[in-house]
Parts: C-alpha cells; structure tokens; sequence
C-alpha cells in the first residue's frame, strides 16, 4: 500500500524508506524485517481498527478518533502463526468522548462545519489470530484541528468556536449544571470538569452551545441549597463521570431558553466489582474523600488495575489540557474549568510502553517473542491509571518466565507537538 503500479522503481524506494526511517525513529523496529503490506488486505485492516479501539481505550481526553483508512502498512512475522504489523492511520475525530470507552465504529464522525480534528496515528499491534491475541505495543498520534478560517469561509452562517474560558460559555456550563442537578434525580450533585467544546451564532439571537465532562460529587441530592462548587469530587474508582451538552440562547424578543443533555458513563470499575459481588467475593473499599456523604454502590462497579506509565507529550504549542483532578484528599474544590480546545495548532503524543525482557520474555501461546523491536520508552514524569489489560492488553492467563517491569514515563514538553491525533 505504500506505491502504485505507475511510479518509477526509485520512487518506491525512496517512499518506502522515508516510511520505515519514521517508523525506526517512532517504534524501534529493525528495518530489515519489515514486509510491505496491503492496505486492502482483510486481516491487515482488522489489526488497524482493533488498533484505534486500544488507543483510544488508552487516551484520557478528547473524543474518540474514528478510522478514514488505513494510508500504509508493514509487518512482520514472528513465529508460526503471529504477526507484528506497523500501521499508519489516518483519523477523524467522532462525537464520543473518550470516557465513554466506546469503540469507534458505534461513534459518529463530526461534521466539518463543526471544526474536527483530523490527523494520523501510527501503532504497532502484535496480532495472533490462532491464539485470539491482540496487542498494541505502542503508539503515536497527531493531529489537528481544521482551520476555522476554512470553515468561516465556507459556511459563513455557521456557528464561530469559542474558547472555554469566553464568558458566555462559563455562564452557560454554570446555568447548564445547576438545571441538570436539579432535575437529574441522581443520587449525588455532579460538577464540571472540562469544557471540551464551545460555538455561538449570533443570527437572529445569540446561541451559546458548550460541551463539558462532570463527574459525580459527595455532596448528596437531597441535600438542598448547597453550593456544589464547595463538594469535593469523589475520590474513589466507582465516582461516574459524564459527558454534557448545553445550549443557552436569547432571542430577538429577549425570551432566554435553556437546555443541557448529559451521558453519564459507569466507572470502569463496575462490571469487575459486579463480577465479584455475584462470586459471593467480599469487596473492601473506602472512599478517601472525608465526607461521610457515601455513593450508591447498588449499581455494578468493579476494581480497576492499573500499572503506572508515562505519556510522552512534545508540544510544540501552548495547550490545554483535559485533565482530570485528583481528589484522594478531603479538600475545598472550587471548580475551574481547564479546556481542550485546539485553536489551530497541531499536536501529538507518543505512547511508548518499556518492558525489560529478560531472555524469552512471554509465552504467547506456543510462539515465543523477541521484544527487542518495542522499546517502549516513557518519558519525563506524568503518570496516571493505566489499565494494562485494556492498553497493552497482556493476556495474564499465560505463564510468565522473567521478570515483568513496566517503565511508564510520560513526555510532557511545553510545547505541544502531539502523537495523538
């Protein structure tokens, strides 16, 4: 997939080197080994959108990157029945956040009027269809927002984007957040996180529209007057999380409306605790929050496993953002708002996962692997819950025989260059 049947014989030899030199630089891999592929190839597409499932599984802001196609692809074979492929994808940003943790064909792809993020991921994904084993070894994204002035020029009545910290759009989270913790019925207060997206037109009016993540507080709904702004944020792995939507406008006639729809995601944590619950298991958990306000645990919840790991993060923009706050201290939260706009500028994370193997590190069913071709390594010092069986999806039912170190180190440069797209 990398040449066509009309170009030149060194035309094809200097693309396919300026592929593999990115994906030496990228992944690590012996350049040697590597096979061309067939972008059209079923399997070869298989590994590609399970690829983009685990990445996405593994981003902590942002929406979920849906597959436009697959632009090259390489591989190679490692024992009798398994295959190491090194794919670039191009991608386009969905209507999903990725807490939703929903794979990306069930999403939406965003419309361009609605300033997209487009860009490209590369990854390498160990695939071994006889043994039902599929891991993503490491990953990098790019990618950027399309220019507003395109979009402006293009559809000239089409809403404008604002930025998360624009008045108006603070006004429309607060006036949203307050409407959804009056009417929701849930049993504790959310408050909001991050403001992800936000547009105005002016046209007749003025419409104000925001998209933000909440998360579920400690303060109880059936407490009344209370300033959710002073509640801290449950602390524990069972606190919900959500995606919202509000829109407030003003008419002409200066009649004012105003609407929020929120999607609220169970805690990763769920289907485990639920699994155990059932076992008859005994499941000890506290919350670290001071507050003797407790959550529902009615619901299905599960224990998160995670193993620490970075994110290396090269910007070559100032940025902000989605981060969520840690709250395993009782504390005042007064809530600020970080945002994930991307106002032009391109950015990318690289997702280097560092094992040091020793000898014949796993057992992959009946092949055995050499790892010297993921150097998964971490850089600087952000670290955050990782679950390995979701990212690297190591398949814990085999034997280990060496020692297993996982090194996470997360990139964070203050410049925003990310290999995400």
């Amino acid at each position: 997939c990398v040449w066509e049947k009309d170009r030149s014989s060194m035309m094809k030899q200097c693309v396919v080197l300026v592929i593999l030199l990115g994906f030496f630089g990228v992944h690590g891999a012996p350049v040697e080994n590597l096979t061309p592929g067939s972008c059209q190839d079923a399997v070869t597409n298989g590994a590609a959108a399970e690829a983009l499932n685990k990445i996405n599984l593994d981003r902590k802001e942002g929406y979920v990157l849906g597959l436009d196609r697959l632009s090259n692809a390489f591989y190679m074979k490692h024992g009798e029945t398994g295959i190491v492929f090194y794919l670039t994808l191009d991608v386009l940003e969905t209507k999903c956040h990725v807490l939703s943790k929903k794979p990306w064909k069930s999403c939406e792809i965003r419309s361009p009027e609605e300033y997209p993020v487009y860009g490209q991921c590369k990854a390498v994904m160990y695939m071994n269809r006889v043994h039902r084993v599929a891991r993503l070894y490491k990953y990098s994204c790019t990618v950027r927002p399309v220019p507003a002035s395109k979009i402006q020029e293009r559809c000239p009545d089409c809403p404008m984007q604002l930025s998360g910290d624009n008045e108006e759009v603070l006004k429309t989270v607060k006036m949203g957040m307050e409407k959804y913790n009056n009417e929701s019925g849930l049993n504790n207060y959310f408050a909001p996180l991050n403001i992800t997206r936000a547009s105005a037109s002016l046209h007749l009016g003025r419409f104000y529209t925001a998209e933000f993540t909440i998360q579920e507080t400690v303060c109880s709904s059936k407490t009344k007057d209370v300033d959710v702004s002073k509640c801290e944020l449950m602390a524990c792995e069972f606190a919900h999380k959500g995606l919202c939507k509000a829109s407030h406008s003003v008419t002409v006639t200066k009649e004012e409306h105003l609407n929020i729809q929120c999607e609220i995601f169970e805690p990763e944590a769920a289907e485990e605790e639920k699994k155990k619950h059932l076992l008859g298991g005994e499941v000890d958990h506290s919350h670290t929050t001071g507050s003797p306000t407790a959550h529902d645990h009615t619901k299905t919840h599960t224990h998160e496993h995670s193993h620490e790991h970075t994110h290396e993060h090269d910007h070559t923009k100032p940025h902000s953002h989605d981060h969520d706050h840690d709250h395993t201290k009782p504390h005042t939260h007064n809530h600020t708002h970080s945002h994930e706009h991307d106002h032009g500028h391109t950015h990318s994370h690289d997702h280097d996962h560092e094992h040091t193997h020793h000898a014949k590190a796993h057992e992959h069913g009946q092949d055995e692997w050499e790892h010297q071709h993921h150097q998964y390594g971490h850089k600087k010092d952000e670290t955050h819950e990782h679950d390995h069986e979701i990212v690297l999806d190591h398949d814990h039912k085999h034997r280990h025989i060496h020692e297993h170190e996982h090194h996470h180190h997360h990139h964070h440069d203050k410049s925003h260059q990310t290999k995400s797209r």
